[in-house]
């Protein structure tokens, strides 16, 4: 199944001001998107808002569909069941997506072994080989604070 994102007039409010106004945008499955515009230009609360994660006090407007279903009205718990699954985002900051406290490995092959049900020795199997397929294969006994920036967005993007 291809995955499709659909954005349409999204705009995002505070209290005194307009954020982000009328952000529409497609995106297919399985392929890369990027968001790029000036610092406070709205990126990451246009992601935020995509995601459903918006700060305390902002509210969006507009229509956000995944694979055709209205995701923008559906309250947060059931938003999250498309985490990782059929919507991730990658922070700016990729360390910010790293468990500081396990290995890139073990983070990997958590995919693995929770969100796709495969045992604990398959999962550091298929984690081992993803990492090295992104020419990551020494990182796999790393902590997050002894990988390159470039070397973490990869490791969070694998994830």
């Amino acid at each position: 199944m291809t995955i499709s994102l659909e954005v349409e007039g999204l705009g995002v409010a505070g209290a005194a001001a307009e954020i982000v106004r009328d952000v529409s945008l497609s995106v297919e499955g399985g392929r890369p998107f990027t968001i790029l515009g000036e610092t406070g230009s709205g990126k990451s609360l246009l992601a935020q808002a995509i995601m459903g994660v918006l700060p305390e006090g902002l509210l969006t407007d507009g229509r956000i569909t995944l694979n055709g279903e209205r995701i923008d009205q559906l309250p947060l718990a059931e938003r999250r069941a498309f985490w990782g699954r059929k919507l991730a985002l990658l922070p700016q900051e990729p360390w910010l997506a790293l468990d500081p406290s396990m290995q890139s490995g073990a983070q990997l092959a958590e995919v693995y072994r929770f969100l796709l049900g495969r045992s604990w020795n398959r999962s550091r199997e298929e984690a081992r080989a993803d990492l090295a397929a992104l020419g990551l294969a020494d990182a796999d006994r790393r902590w997050p604070h002894q990988l390159s920036g470039g070397m973490a967005q990869r490791v969070a993007f694998a994830a």
